[in-house]
């Protein structure tokens, strides 16, 4: 047992005590407590702040993931990889001069050095490559390590018995040691031990790294996604079905014919510029200048598309081409679940992802919002641009891509716009999310729940209503109309969620 500066002390009497050949402090606490003891020990020396990152491989220097200004995706686990890793080097960087508190995950392994007990500590939020050693005063989780000990002795015990080895045969000469560093290098030098935690972790990866591969190979790289899982041991939902376009539920047609498409020769630049194109035959003003949106939110977009005769290099061509900003799925530390966060700079005005899922009708998800709403679940976005009853709304709980693990923040980086472009039907919208300011390399993408389609707070939106004109073309107006939101179909009954966005000006509650 580890000297303390008073000696413990147990007052009772234990019934029954099996010394196991380690015993450690907070081992001796857990005994006492079970068997009613009252365990009191002497001062502790007050636990100091740990500061974090300084491995060497945080600072060892990653590959470049682009080559002629394109990512390679041949090996896109390699690539995931090396994305993360540079991702956490940035945010340990920062770090490197903080002096804060660290969660610890799981003790991952032990050792004795100068009579001082050192633990392998696996931290809360960073890969396990980040694991350091710490000296126990360093620490303050004695559950974690009485767990570990537990676990330590176990497959101890366990070794030496398949060698039909005593403890009373590992004695060597008592050496002028502290007892606890005498018991640890009595040992053997082949025992290895291995973090029960850890092998349930490795088989949690296991099941993340493949999502990870279904998802990059339906996607094809574009966006290229990464999984990981540094908090605890929850998997992605078994029901959920990664999708890259919205799929038609019972009693709905997605129309997939424009009608009418773009005569432009050559480049549409130019026409867009003098307010033709296909903006301008809907009577709306091109979204686009250097491939980053300038529409103000609300207003629609109508991109060229099928019936065009314009080719996919079309400055007018952003959202159909699916989202090219590499992201990771990740597990919040802070209660919220997953999330979805940045693994590259993303300027403002870029496209980011749009929200997929099962289109379903108004009465249908009247019948689900129900469910939800007791469950205090939103994943209904409601396709409100046009008809504010709602005649369509977009069901993401079972089927949708990576905006399905998008979080709300009242303060949100994503903003939501209406994308028309092989059908116009004002009901089918494509909902697409832009950013709508700078946005850094592991920070979290969110866009609010309750969004209206305004950029700016307290204003009043100045939207477009879309209404079909005879010869089958849209026509945008000035008006003020509803924007599209996601919210549920019966917020009267909804089970209130509280808000956990930490936001200044946070709301309270979801919904």
């Amino acid at each position: 047992m580890e000297p303390t500066e008073k000696k413990p002390k147990l007052h009772g009497q234990l019934k029954e005590l099996h010394v196991p050949c380690i015993m450690v402090m907070e081992m001796l606490q857990d005994v006492a407590q079970k068997q009613g003891l009252k365990f009191e020990c002497g001062p502790q020396k007050p636990k100091r702040t740990l500061t974090q990152a300084q491995t060497e491989w945080f600072y060892n220097k990653v590959p470049n993931s682009t080559i002629n200004g394109k990512r390679q995706t041949q090996n896109k686990p390699e690539m995931c990889k090396k994305m993360l890793v540079k991702a956490h080097q940035i945010k340990a960087t920062k770090m490197k001069k903080s002096c804060s508190f660290f969660e610890v995950e799981y003790i991952a392994d032990f050792k004795v050095t100068n009579g001082k007990r050192h633990y392998l500590v696996k931290w809360v939020g960073w890969p396990k490559e980040a694991n350091t050693w710490e000296c126990v005063s360093n620490l303050n989780c004695p559950k974690l390590i009485q767990e570990f000990h537990c676990d330590y002795v176990k497959q101890l015990n366990n070794f030496l018995t398949s060698r039909k080895l005593t403890w009373s045969q590992l004695q060597k000469q008592r050496r002028k040691k502290r007892l606890l560093q005498h018991l640890y290098d009595m040992v053997p030098n082949n025992f290895r031990f291995q973090a029960q935690y850890a092998l349930r972790k490795q088989e949690a990866q296991a099941k993340l790294l493949a999502w990870q591969t279904r998802m990059n190979a339906i996607t094809r790289g574009a966006p290229l996604i990464a999984i990981e899982n540094e908090v605890d041991l929850e998997p992605l939902p078994d029901s959920f079905i990664y999708l890259e376009q919205n799929i038609a539920g019972i009693g709905v047609n997605i129309p997939t014919d424009p009608l009418i498409g773009c005569d432009c020769v050559g480049s549409c630049s130019l026409p867009l510029e003098q307010g033709e194109c296909c903006p301008g035959t809907h009577k709306g003003k091109p979204a686009y200048q250097n491939g980053l949106v300038k529409l103000k939110p609300g207003k629609p977009i109508f991109e060229c598309n099928s019936r065009c005769q314009c080719g996919l290099s079309c400055p007018n061509r952003i959202v159909q081409k699916g989202p090219q900003i590499a992201m990771s799925l990740f597990r919040t530390s802070n209660g919220k679940g997953w999330g979805v966060k940045a693994l590259e700079p993303v300027m403002k005005g870029t496209f980011v992802m749009e929200y997929v899922g099962e289109v379903i009708t108004n009465d249908e998800a009247e019948i689900r919002g129900k469910i939800y709403d007791n469950a205090g679940i939103t994943y209904l976005f409601d396709l409100d641009f046009y008809d504010e009853e709602n005649p369509l709304t977009v069901d993401a709980t079972n089927y949708g891509n990576i905006s399905h693990f998008v979080n709300h923040s009242c303060s949100p980086n994503l903003q939501v716009y209406n994308v028309f472009v092989d059908n116009i039907d004002p009901a089918f919208p494509r909902i697409a999310l832009f950013a709508r300011r700078n946005i850094a390399i592991n920070e979290e993408f969110t866009f609010d729940y309750q969004m209206t389609g305004d950029m700016t707070d307290g204003q009043e939106d100045v939207v477009t209503n879309i209404t079909e004109a005879s010869s089958g073309i849209l026509m945008a107006e000035d008006d003020t109309a509803s924007d599209v939101s996601r919210s549920s179909s019966c917020s009267s009954i909804m089970k209130r969620t509280k808000c956990l966005c930490g936001s200044s000006n946070c709301r309270g509650w979801l919904i």
